[in-house]
């Protein structure tokens, strides 16, 4: 049996709140068509594994394990709105970091040399830190494009929703359903 895989920080409630609220207002206003990331789903991805054999889970957390205590806990500053793959051609609405992404790389890349150890695919794509937090739909007209980003430029966070504390990190599973996906934590790795 294979499960869809992915590692991510968690973040707390009122982060997700807060963001959650700020991209309502942005879409509400631009009036264009996305597919929003629901609160519950708002996390930064640290790897994307994908569809794996469920034999291997014990081997991965096994190893992940490993690297918990070589990585200490650290903070995280959210810089500002953007887009992927840029706003000339926005698809996907993101939350960019800012500050030392030294730590958060760092881990990505001890969690791709674990999962190389296991022989066992990921995503390769470079790694640049981010929250989804909407998707644009096909068929978006170009003037409600435009209007998204002007939309996302005029948002300015308030200084208490800037940084999240990084504790730990979740290996989840992701299903995908007619309502979106639905993440089930598989195991949850602190940080020393």
């Amino acid at each position: 049996m294979k499960e869809r895989l992915f590692v991510a920080v968690p973040l707390p409630e009122d982060i997700r709140d807060y963001f959650s609220g700020q991209t309502k207002e942005i879409i509400r206003q631009s009036a264009c068509p996305v597919t929003v990331v629901s609160r519950d789903s708002m996390h930064i991805t640290l790897i994307f594994i994908g569809e794996t054999d469920t034999t291997y889970i014990p081997d991965i957390c096994e190893s992940f394990r490993k690297l918990k205590s070589k990585h200490k806990r650290f903070r995280l500053s959210f810089d500002s709105l953007d887009f992927f793959p840029n706003s000339r051609n926005p698809r996907t609405l993101i939350v960019r970091m800012k500050d030392d992404l030294s730590k958060i790389n760092a881990l990505h890349n001890d969690l791709g040399h674990a999962l190389d150890e296991l022989q066992i695919n990921y995503d390769r794509k470079p790694f640049n830190a981010h929250m989804t937090l909407a998707r644009v739909r096909s068929g978006a007209a170009p003037m409600q494009l435009l209007n998204l980003v002007k939309e996302a430029s005029k948002i300015k966070f308030d200084p208490y929703y800037t940084a999240v504390d990084v504790s730990n990190f979740i290996l989840f599973k992701s299903d995908l359903t007619w309502a979106g996906p639905v993440y089930t934590p598989e195991a949850v790795f602190e940080l020393a």
